[in-house]
């Protein structure tokens, strides 16, 4: 059940000690020339609209995340790492307040990780409460190998292909031409160099690295919506089983 959808009466009659609740968490960035700024917030909404049930109250997805590397494309908004931490740290001591014992934050966004644990680590500490958190694309990659993806790439498209697929324009893509720091530095992923198969990190913007936004070993050209679709059941089916085992923890 969506708690948007309940009055406050209605939330006071549900046995909340006994439900789970589940807020989606994503960012609005750069996700490539192809794909729709949401996408690190509407695919976290999709799996938890998926796993809706009469045992869990979804609550309303936050679209806004930590994303200083995508700053220089239009239409990103990053809130920062100690804006964002009070923001993700009061909804879930809030939900906790109203008698909710478990909690399943469902991320969409790597850049919001150490503020989430963070909030987890210190909530969980004091025993009224126990939160579970689901990376869900480090999830999908975790269950098969073939759907490891980076930022924006075959992985992250195919979702939102498979989520609605009039929100991706693949005939918007262009040429894919990764800045080299020097002969021997070559970018790993958006945050880190392989340096003779060591990791070095040299933060810097995404737009400095890469002018189409996106980055990865999984090109988006070559998503499909049956990529998706089989991506993402797999994921959902898997939430929905870890939430019976997470029912069964007694605080």
């Amino acid at each position: 059940m969506k708690i948007k959808n309940l009055s406050w009466q209605e939330v006071e009659e549900l046995n909340r000690s006994e439900k789970i609740a589940i807020v989606p968490v994503g960012s609005l960035e750069n996700h490539g020339p192809q794909n729709p700024l949401g996408t690190d917030f509407m695919i976290p909404e999709y799996l938890a609209d998926r796993i809706d049930s009469e045992d869990v109250v979804v609550f309303p997805t936050i679209p806004y995340g930590i994303c200083p590397h995508h700053e220089d494309f239009p239409g990103t908004i990053n809130l920062g790492y100690d804006i964002f931490y009070s923001v993700i740290y009061k909804i879930l001591t809030g939900i906790n307040s109203h008698g909710f014992k478990k909690i399943l934050v469902i991320n969409g966004h790597g850049g919001n990780s150490p503020a989430i644990d963070r909030a987890a680590l210190e909530i969980n500490s004091t025993k009224e409460c126990l939160i579970a958190i689901i990376d869900w694309w480090s999830l999908a990659g975790d269950l098969n190998p073939k759907f490891k993806g980076g930022h924006a790439g075959g992985q992250e498209t195919s979702a939102i292909l498979y989520i609605n697929k009039d929100l991706v324009k693949l005939d918007r893509l262009f040429e894919q031409k990764i800045v080299k720091m020097s002969d021997n530095l070559n970018y790993r992923n958006i945050s880190a160099l392989d340096y003779k198969g060591g990791t070095i990190k040299i933060p810097k913007k995404v737009s400095e690295i890469v002018k189409t936004g996106w980055f990865g070993p999984d090109d988006p050209a070559d998503s499909t919506y049956e990529y998706g679709e089989e991506m993402l059941e797999m994921v959902i089916d898997y939430i929905k089983d870890f939430l019976k085992e997470f029912s069964k923890i007694n605080g």
